[in-house]
């Protein structure tokens, strides 16, 4: 009989990571909705990418968190105001932009602060450059979230601290040219995904433009294969929770207690399945940013079916083209910039 522990099996430190998980949630879902602060898919977001994305809290971890916030405030004022009408000049900022994102996932140095990054300052971008988003109102959205996704995290690490040491990740051993192939083909395709967003006048689909960008966190065309299923599921599964809690609550849909409730329930589970997988953002991961983004999102008397329907609709559409362009590039480059990986 074999004594392998089973892949569904939640150790102690795993169970004190959904307890944080939930507790962040908790956190920056309640606070925007108590002080009515705008873009609450922002608060409720954040504290699921530095506890989720990472299982530990270090110096390293937070100050890669804080500077990427202040970062992506300087890099949207930047492009979305002082460039907002040099289409030429966004397009070449964005493109240094996410070369230095994906650089900094793919070579280890700061993969947080890259991942952080390249999805705020593609979804500040693409509102900022609508001459009707406050831009001041929404960098200090942004900046509040990170901060008070930092404190959660810090007050979660505190009351639910791992059991037992955990073991160092293991460090990258990257060819040059594997880590080259890698940042062109992520940094390539970001920028076309920022492009096609820009052109076709994509405002309400934040949830299909970060998709776009998810699916690149492995930084290779197998990688972005598998993560693009994973998005998928994950985005139909969130969807199809958040309509049925909806359903379930009815009438009282809009009461904040038993919306908070329900949302804890969902994070919950989905934190736990996403612990399980142990392959970064797969279903559990993306199952549980979709349901945030649809509670962060709601607001009193919106058309909850349509949303989740819209959502769902936009994310495959969005995923199937970014795989095509994503194939083309990736034997583009295998051709001048070839690999051994």
């Amino acid at each position: 009989m074999s004594t392998d522990t089973p892949t569904h099996h939640l150790s102690e430190n795993d169970l004190q990571q959904v307890k944080r998980l939930v507790l962040g949630a908790f956190i920056c879902f309640l606070t925007p909705k108590f002080f009515d602060w705008n873009y609450g898919s922002y608060f409720a977001v954040y504290p699921m990418i530095i506890m989720g994305l990472v299982p530990v809290l270090t110096r390293h971890i937070v100050r890669q968190f804080l500077m990427s916030g202040v970062f992506n405030v300087l890099v949207t004022i930047i492009i979305a105001d002082v460039f907002v009408d040099e289409p030429v000049i966004m397009i070449i900022l964005m493109l240094l932009v996410n070369l230095l994102c994906f650089w900094l996932m793919a070579s280890g140095m700061a993969f947080l602060a890259g991942a952080h990054s390249v999805l705020a300052i593609h979804a500040m971008v693409q509102l900022g450059s609508y001459n009707t988003t406050d831009l001041l109102d929404l960098c200090t959205s942004h900046l509040v979230a990170t901060l008070l996704a930092t404190g959660s995290a810090f007050l979660a690490f505190v009351l639910f601290p791992d059991k037992t040491p955990r073991s160092p990740p293991p460090k990258m051993t990257k060819s040059y040219p594997e880590l080259i192939h890698q940042v062109l083909f992520s940094a390539g395709i970001a920028t076309i995904s920022f492009i096609a967003f820009q052109m076709f006048d994509e405002k309400d689909s934040l949830s299909a433009q970060a998709a776009t960008l998810l699916i690149l966190f492995p930084l290779r065309w197998s990688g972005a294969y598998a993560a693009s299923i994973d998005r998928m599921f994950g985005t139909l599964i969130g969807s199809a929770a958040a309509i049925l809690m909806q359903a379930v609550l009815f009438t009282w849909g809009e009461n904040i207690t038993l919306q908070t409730m329900f949302y804890l329930l969902g994070v919950m589970i989905f934190a736990a399945e996403h612990i399980r997988e142990r392959r970064g953002p797969a279903r559990g991961f993306c199952s549980m940013t979709a349901l945030a983004i649809f509670f962060g999102l709601k607001s009193p008397g919106s058309d909850v079916f349509y949303t989740a329907m819209y959502r769902l609709a936009s994310v495959a559409v969005a995923v199937f083209i970014t795989l095509m362009l994503a194939y083309l590039l990736h034997r583009l480059l295998l051709r001048y910039w070839p690999t051994s990986s």
